[in-house]
């Protein structure tokens, strides 16, 4: 139980108080915790197209996801069901520098239209995560686009791949080229997050 103090046209029986200004009324109010509907997760409200690339053949359970965002924006990274995240593997480092364009880290595109992002391709290779028993993953983009943003946090906390793969541990940012953005998630199955 709490007091609060309403305006005097709030409420049908008034008491008058001695004190100046406005008449205020004092009315017992019994607070109730109500459970509260906790909004959808982050992802779920500004990416609402999700979708894996599954690994095949030698590469089964090499799955990378894209989230694309109502500004064709899609974000990517390695899948919750990711070898490297189910069977816990020790990351050393993750490597950007990867083909003769040079480190993707360094990728610095301008303006609106992104100018001098380098173009990838389904399957292009975004970056290799090396494993302390020596065990090297490519990283490789589920998409056609262009990359604006190789996350720069993974190279000072490359742990962050595993610990929130969909989140602070994704991989790039590409920009969807233009005929692209209509069917840019088709190829793919469905995202599944817990």
């Amino acid at each position: 139980r709490g007091t609060i103090f309403v305006p005097y046209s709030l409420v049908t029986h008034q008491r008058r108080t001695s004190a100046p200004g406005p008449a205020m009324a004092q009315v017992s109010v019994e607070i109730v915790d109500v459970p509260l509907e906790q909004p959808p997760p982050f992802t779920e409200r500004y990416f609402p197209h999700q979708a894996e690339m599954k690994g095949e053949g030698d590469q089964v359970g090499h799955n990378f996801y894209a989230m694309q965002h109502s500004n064709n924006i899609c974000v990517v990274g390695v899948s919750p069901t990711h070898t490297l995240i189910s069977e816990q593997k020790d990351i050393s480092h993750i490597d950007f520098n990867v083909n003769k364009q040079g480190d993707r880290q360094k990728v610095k595109p301008s303006g609106k239209r992104k100018k001098g992002a380098p173009a990838i391709h389904i399957g292009g290779h975004i970056a290799d995560v090396h494993c302390k028993d020596g065990t090297v993953f490519p990283i490789l983009s589920p998409l056609r686009g262009f990359l604006i943003e190789a996350n720069p946090q993974l190279i000072d906390s490359p742990r962050l791949l595993q610990q929130e793969p969909v989140g602070k541990g994704y991989v790039a940012l590409l920009s969807l080229r233009h005929e692209d953005i209509p069917k840019a998630l088709s190829h793919l199955t469905p995202l599944m997050l817990e």
